[in-house]
């Protein structure tokens, strides 16, 4: 049998990106109905599902004058491949994506998985005049666009507010993938490893983090603390090259480059707490962390910080204590770390994607059979 053509585009993301790669595209090839292209960052990794191709198209800076032929070159490998369905993740490409549709005729999702006109306001490292420019661009192209868009999905469920979704929208958060059945373990308390993982910059919280550790450390001396990800721009890789010259205890693994998904499986099944901290940003201040559902999986303590949107759903699931990083901590070695974590009696079932693999799979179902 013929299968539907679908494919994921993205301008930064990897192409085995944990989202579109190991949740959208593997999910859907369980149906044995669809063929994947993803386009996107360039990838040392590759496909090990023959429904599944990489297209590593772009290798450039975060701002370049490469980045600007990305949205043609996006284009005529679409015209190439002729998809059924396109899974647009990046606004960049929402334009060319339109076009397509226009003279080929296709359907289009776009996949939002952050609120990127705030982005760019708050987080980016563009020049300061250019950023009201581009995040006025970037909702004026989601705006433009979205009449032509089919369905949006949304990572986030603070995304039902953006103002151009309308009612055509479904959110499947970045949950994690199912493991084999843990259980609460026991920490090392005499010389923990706290982990941090994810995007390792000053914008998402490193700061943060490591503050929190090293009050930690001044207590428990024989605590280390890994840095697991990617470190995206040059002023978050020399502050955490300059706190580990000096500090030892602190290991960076991954660096501009990023790391294999498996390699942060195998530091969270390694480590003994993590730690989950952000500055207060409103770009991310309604984001659910994804290594919140990832360290559950694991069954990994964490360390967190108070009021944030998260806060009273790790200490419901009995996952997590309160550090505030503003106060030297007390006890031997350090009583808050004492606690017992996940008990048998609360159900963790909520925390896979299992449940969001069912929603996308009817949805892309439905897309794509209307046609």
């Amino acid at each position: 049998m013929l299968k539907k053509q679908i494919v994921i585009g993205s301008v930064l993301k990897p192409v085995d990106d944990i989202r579109h790669y190991h949740k959208l595209a593997l999910s859907m090839t369980k149906t044995n109905k669809y063929g994947f292209n993803i386009i996107g960052f360039n990838s040392k990794n590759h496909s090990a599902h023959p429904d599944i191709i990489f297209t590593p198209l772009f290798y450039f800076k975060r701002i370049s004058f490469g980045r600007l032929f990305a949205p043609a070159r996006f284009f005529l490998k679409l015209v190439k491949l002729k998809p059924e369905l396109i899974i647009v993740n990046s606004s960049e490409f929402l334009i060319v994506s339109c076009l397509y549709q226009i003279i080929f005729g296709t359907r289009i999702v776009y996949d939002i998985q952050e609120n990127y006109q705030l982005n760019i306001k708050y987080l980016s490292p563009l020049p300061s005049f250019l950023k009201p420019l581009a995040a006025a661009w970037v909702r004026l192209s989601e705006t433009m666009s979205a009449p032509f868009i089919s369905h949006f999905i949304l990572a986030e469920n603070s995304y039902t507010a953006l103002p151009f979704i309308g009612t055509r929208w479904t959110v499947l958060q970045n949950k994690a993938l199912p493991l084999a059945v843990r259980t609460a373990r026991k920490a090392n308390l005499n010389a923990p490893v706290f982990l941090v993982t994810g995007t390792l910059s000053l914008t998402y919280g490193v700061r943060e983090a490591i503050d929190a550790f090293m009050k930690i450390h001044e207590t428990i001396p024989g605590s280390q603390l890994h840095l697991c990800g990617k470190v995206p721009d040059k002023k978050s890789i020399r502050y955490i090259s300059e706190t580990i010259d000096n500090y030892p205890s602190i290991k960076l693994i991954g660096g501009a480059d990023g790391v294999p998904y498996e390699t942060i499986q195998s530091a969270i099944a390694r480590a003994d707490f993590g730690l989950v901290f952000y500055p207060d940003n409103p770009a991310i201040s309604e984001c659910f962390p994804t290594k919140i559902w990832e360290y559950m999986s694991y069954r990994l303590p964490m360390i967190i910080q108070e009021e944030r949107m998260w806060t009273n759903y790790c200490l419901e699931k009995k996952a997590a204590v309160i550090f505030k990083p503003g106060q030297a901590p007390t006890g031997e070695p350090l009583s808050i770390l004492y606690g017992t974590f996940y008990p048998a009696s609360i159900d963790y079932g909520d925390i896979y994607w299992t449940g969001e693999e069912q929603k996308l799979i009817q949805l892309i179902n439905t897309l794509v059979s209307d046609q």
